[in-house]
């Protein structure tokens, strides 16, 4: 979080595009906000938002995993959806945004 703006995440996530480690960085209103305007400015996928996601838990307790579910809805109508899994539930929801964008770059 930004010290004098708490509401403000900055956020570094390291991908790998077209076989070449890519670092990048940018900020929002969370976590998934911030990986979302990362990708957005520097990655040339086209303009997106993500649609309303669902999230739900796999297993019970300290073990269970999250898995969501999240539709990326393009500018020029098209929306492509991902589901991706984690302990985390950041990282699932990040996890199924990129398996969206991969299977948009099929």
């Amino acid at each position: 979080p930004d010290d004098s703006e708490p509401t403000l995440i900055h956020g570094t996530v390291q991908l790998r595009v077209d076989g070449r480690d890519v670092t990048l960085t940018a900020s929002g209103n969370g976590p998934i906000s911030a990986f979302v305007n990362a990708v957005r400015e520097h990655l040339k996928v086209g303009d997106f938002s993500v649609g309303g996601y669902d999230e739900s838990a796999i297993g019970q307790g300290a073990d269970a995993k999250a898995i969501a579910y999240v539709p990326l809805k393009f500018a020029d109508g098209r929306v492509v959806y991902g589901a991706g899994v984690d302990t985390n539930i950041d990282q699932a929801a990040v996890r199924a945004i990129m398996a969206a964008l991969n299977r948009l770059a099929r």
